[in-house]
């Protein structure tokens, strides 16, 4: 992967969710796009900025594993990571 890396986080808790975005923001090679709460948010984020790297909650509401397989048969470009 050359070049800025792209990023969605999805995390239903708030809080987590900022530190986590704040930690990553500190590495100027990546860049969050966008970010959401539920496993629907996750599939329009990936549909409207198409990131290199999903970071899912596996267990936010409509699921973290439900939507990684529609992420992932949707687009061969992005790579999940799950938060646990």
């Amino acid at each position: 992967m050359s070049g800025q890396i792209k990023v969605i986080v999805v995390d239903d808790y708030p809080l987590f969710r900022t530190g986590i975005i704040q930690t990553i923001c500190t590495d100027e090679n990546i860049t969050v796009v966008g970010e959401g709460s539920t496993a629907e948010d996750a599939i329009q984020l990936s549909s409207r900025y198409a990131p290199n790297i999903a970071l899912l909650d596996i267990s936010m509401p409509g699921g973290g594993i439900e939507a990684a397989k529609k992420l992932l048969t949707s687009t061969s470009l992005t790579k999940v990571i799950f938060l646990t």
